[in-house]
């Protein structure tokens, strides 16, 4: 072999070892990168096993799991007696993340993160909390266990995870309101409240917690009398009134200065701000006729005393109508009078040795009086007129309004103002209902 021939033959065979070597090796290191993104038979995610499947098998068996998951799951928020099914974009998923994080041979959780947009509209759904009353790390962590193994239902009591808790068990104040004619009807919306939670810095709204319980069908009369009581309980503490409302005649369950209105038709509220750092419970309970309410939570560090002040009594005026079919001495009563009332309620704060640290004007409540209404025969008036103090004539059956009274709008406390300044003095009050009253009414003093 002469040395040209050699020459070719050893570049010929180099040529051959590294088309053939190369091209095994390329196979190798494919097989073993094929055999890398297999994962051990034992491991699985959110209990579905993805042994034996590459990473790009895997990341579709978990995306159709997902989406499996989203068209079934149904959670759920419970609030006394009102749920809201949560919509499942509330949950975030990243299946290329959990690929990353699966651990071979193990039972692996999905990675999943919580919107709080979402949840905030979820939650916005009640009306007697607000996102910054709920503890949110730990509402999210009870969301994230149950998602990440992708649960398919969940209820979770959203009272478990407010911000703070009763940390006092004392019962700090007790009321108690006779309620016979409305007893069938409390006996049916009270179970559904139980124990009311006043969270701390926070304001609370009777129409508000009615909704959330789903009993807007309550009477007002019934409401009214709820509303009271609960006034009554909180009136006796550091609690900041917002909104209340009186009647216009005060109801014979309540003493002067205790009322309160509330009425879903009229949309009068009962609301009220808890100002300390403490969470305080109103737990309402039926027995025989009476309502009983109790406030419980940690004891004031003042005392609070509620007093009446500047009574007044407006006795009610005669308003005559004539009448030519009755006979000229008679006299029908229409309607009756009644006396309107008025004082001034103060709120009396006292230290620990019952000293007086402070006084303040808590409302001033005003029940105007009700006109009788007298009928009576023609020609007996006619010959008395001259005698009668007006000393008009009055047309025959003379109608009047039965609310032709002083301008008598029920006071409301709002946003813990006290402005009593829509109330008239006495005076001013017993010059309006002479205004009142047509020129075609006779009235007696």
């Amino acid at each position: 072999m002469d040395k040209k021939t050699f020459t070719l033959f050893i570049r010929l065979f180099i040529a051959t070892f590294f088309l053939f070597g190369g091209t095994s090796l390329g196979v190798y290191a494919l097989q073993k990168e094929d055999k890398e993104k297999v994962y051990p038979l034992n491991t699985s995610v959110a209990g579905v096993n993805i042994g034996g499947l590459t990473e790009l098998e895997a990341k579709r068996t978990l995306e159709n799991l997902l989406i499996d998951w989203k068209e079934n799951a149904e959670y759920e928020f419970q609030y006394k007696e009102k749920s809201v099914q949560v919509n499942n974009d509330l949950f975030a998923f990243d299946v290329e993340q959990t690929l990353k994080n699966i651990i071979g041979n193990h039972s692996n959780t999905f990675a999943v993160e919580v919107n709080e947009e979402v949840l905030q509209t979820e939650l916005e759904q009640y009306n007697s909390f607000s996102m910054e009353d709920i503890d949110i790390d730990l509402l999210k962590s009870a969301l994230l266990e149950s998602a990440t193994v992708l649960q398919v239902d969940e209820e979770l009591i959203i009272e478990d995870y407010f911000a703070s808790y009763v940390s006092g068990k004392d019962i700090v104040n007790t009321i108690e309101i006779s309620v016979l004619d409305n007893k069938e009807e409390l006996e049916a919306v009270i179970p559904s409240m139980k124990e009311i939670t006043i969270l701390p810095k926070t304001t609370f709204s009777l129409l508000g917690l009615l909704e959330d319980v789903n009993q807007k069908t309550i009477k007002d009369d019934s409401l009214s009398m709820l509303a009271t009581g609960i006034y009554q309980l909180v009136l006796e503490t550091n609690f900041e009134l917002r909104e209340r409302t009186i009647s216009e005649e005060l109801p014979d369950y309540v003493e002067l200065g205790y009322e309160a209105k509330a009425s879903f038709r009229e949309k009068l509220d009962l609301r009220f701000t808890n100002p300390n750092e403490d969470a305080y419970l109103i737990a309402l309970k039926l027995e025989d006729n009476q309502l009983i309410l109790q406030l419980k939570g940690q004891e004031f560090p003042y005392a609070y005393k509620i007093v009446t002040e500047k009574k007044e009594e407006y006795k009610p005026k005669t308003i005559i109508q004539f009448d030519s079919l009755l006979e000229g001495n008679q006299v029908q009563v229409k309607q009756e009078g009644k006396s309107g009332i008025a004082a001034t309620v103060i709120k009396e704060v006292l230290d620990k040795k019952g000293e007086q640290l402070k006084r303040e004007t808590v409302s001033f409540d005003y029940y105007p009086p009700i006109y009788r209404v007298e009928v009576r025969g023609l020609r007996h008036d006619l010959e008395s007129t001259d005698k009668n103090e007006v000393g008009e004539e009055t047309p025959l059956d003379e109608e009047i309004d039965d609310n032709n009274t002083p301008d008598e709008e029920s006071p409301s406390s709002e946003e813990n103002e006290n402005d009593t300044s829509n109330q008239k003095n006495s005076e001013d009050l017993n010059n309006d209902t002479d205004d009142s009253i047509e020129d075609s009414q006779m009235i007696e003093k």
